[in-house]
């Protein structure tokens, strides 16, 4: 089938997964394809300069716009849906992220003519539990690879807080991150989160404000703009994701050179090396119902072993040693896996 239109179905937020979305977009504007962006929620903004114009109503006739699509790419298993215009010729591509798969979604992975796999991890554990036509894409954020960033001698530090991570630990993060800018008065800390603190988060976050006011601030929902600022003007990126489906802000962190640092944790393990590129926290997970990893970590060492980190000037000019050339490899293979699912010449 020669690709005429890619049709993405995603949330258009604030989150990783319209970013993963828009990361899509462009990259088949870059081949040469017609793209139509129909969110699955109403459209909230603003969130991306360059694609805000162009996402659709989320109102359109969805069994129309199908039909003018040659590849549609789904981001969630929405089954009602997929039975209603699995008769077109259209061919359907879901991206398996497997924080969001339901156990009664695995069924319904046969019917898409494509599984696209974001880590090898996600592929391993769903292949051995359902039958399906799965490829490994691991993910790239797009975007160029900076190679002489601006260092701020390893004092800033940006918090990228996942909504999950808001909800569940973001109380507890934030009296770590008070005990480290106790500990280090020359770090300067950035938290950015697209999900309204909790009650104790809130207050937890006064109380930093109240003695530490001016070396940290928040950010909620951040435009890409105010990403890849974020990105330029700090020098590491934090990623405390519990529910991690691809690791994108590690990623779009890693292609600014800026070192992560992340719980040891699926997916997070195949993205970042142990003192390579960044640093990965000791912890622990358990299995959810679809067979994905949620970290379990130990709440009370988090703020020891980020200080053993964020102390030592020797890791952080070890890492900034390097250049990240093994992102190009992967961004070789996101490029060739995304080409043959659509059909590209």
């Amino acid at each position: 089938m020669t690709p005429t239109q890619i049709g993405i179905h995603a949330p258009y937020t604030w989150g990783e997964t319209t970013y993963m979305a828009l990361t899509l977009a462009d990259l088949a504007v870059r081949f040469g394809l017609r793209t139509s962006l129909l969110p699955t929620n109403v459209h909230e903004g603003p969130v991306h300069l360059r694609w805000d114009s162009h996402v659709l109503s989320r109102h359109t006739d969805f069994r129309l716009w199908v039909r003018e699509c040659s590849h549609v790419v789904w981001f969630d298993v929405q089954q009602n849906k997929l039975l209603d215009v699995k008769d077109k010729p259209t061919k359907h591509i879901l991206v398996l992220l497997w924080h969001r798969i339901r156990p009664e979604d695995l069924k319904i992975l046969p019917l898409y003519d494509y599984v696209v796999c974001p880590h090898a991890r996600a592929r391993e554990v769903l292949s051995s539990v359902v039958e399906a036509n799965y490829v490994t894409a691991p993910w790239d954020p797009g975007g160029p690879l900076v190679d002489s960033p601006q260092r701020y001698g390893g004092n800033r530090l940006l918090v990228v807080l996942d909504p999950h991570a808001t909800e569940t630990i973001g109380h507890f993060l934030l009296h770590s991150l008070h005990t480290l800018l106790d500990a280090l008065p020359q770090l300067q800390l950035t938290v950015w989160h697209d999900k309204r603190w909790t009650t104790a988060a809130h207050r937890a976050y006064g109380e930093v404000l109240a003695k530490h006011g001016s070396r940290i601030r928040d950010i909620r929902k951040p435009t890409d703009v105010q990403r890849s600022q974020a990105y330029a003007t700090h020098d590491w990126v934090f990623y405390p994701s519990l529910r991690d489906n691809a690791s994108l802000p590690l990623l779009e962190g890693l292609y600014a050179s800026r070192p992560g640092i992340a719980f040891g944790g699926l997916p997070q393990v195949e993205v970042i090396t142990q003192g390579c590129n960044g640093m990965l926290i000791p912890c622990g997970y358990q299995e959810t119902a679809s067979g994905a990893h949620e970290v379990q970590v130990d709440r009370h060492l988090l703020a020891e072993e980020l200080h053993k980190i964020l102390a030592d000037d020797e890791i952080y000019t070890r890492l900034t040693q390097d250049e990240w050339r093994g992102l190009l490899p992967r961004r070789y293979q996101f490029q060739r896996v995304w080409k043959q699912v659509w059909d590209c010449p």
